[in-house]
Order: C-alpha cells, then structure tokens, then sequence
C-alpha cells in the first residue's frame, strides 16, 4: 500500500474540518462561547451537548465549570428518571 493510500485512508484525515473542535485543540472554545455564544448555549441544549461533548473530547487543558454543567446535566437526567419511576409506582398501586 503506498503512502499515499495510506494517508487517505486514515480516519482522521477523512473527518470534516469542525470549527468549535479546533477552537477546543487550542484551548479556546471555553472562552469563546462564554464571550460570545451564551446565549445560544443557554437556550439550546442540543449545542452545550455539542460544546461539553468537543471540550472533553479536545481541550488539553481543565475547563472552568465543566464539572458543574456535567453535572446539571446527570441531574437532570435522573429526575426524568425518577419522575418515570413514580409514574410506574403509581401505576401498580
């Protein structure tokens, strides 16, 4: 196989270039949507999941509040299950 081949077939030279990833890789992404994209990150869960998700997997460096948004995050998962919970408790009694 010739390098060349090589080097096209490596996974990582086949993923689409993400701007908020190599902002992450610099260490940059936490800053960045603090200054300009709160808003957007408040009101759409959908895009933190998306900011969280890059900075865990490409930050070098700890990010502030990370733990806190994670945590919000399991929160609120486990009241959705335990809100499913009761619902089933009450359904049986």
């Amino acid at each position: 196989m010739s390098k060349k081949y090589e080097k096209i077939t490596d996974d990582r030279a086949l993923e689409p270039s993400d701007f908020y990833r190599e902002l992450a890789e610099y260490d940059l992404l936490d800053g960045f949507v603090r200054e300009r994209m709160a808003d957007k990150v408040a009101e759409n869960p959908k895009f933190e999941e998306k900011v969280i998700n890059t900075l865990v997997s490409h930050s070098t460096e700890e990010v502030e509040d990370l733990d806190y948004a994670l945590l919000r995050k399991f929160s609120h998962s486990l009241e959705i299950f335990l809100t499913r919970v009761n619902k089933c408790r009450d359904q049986k009694q």
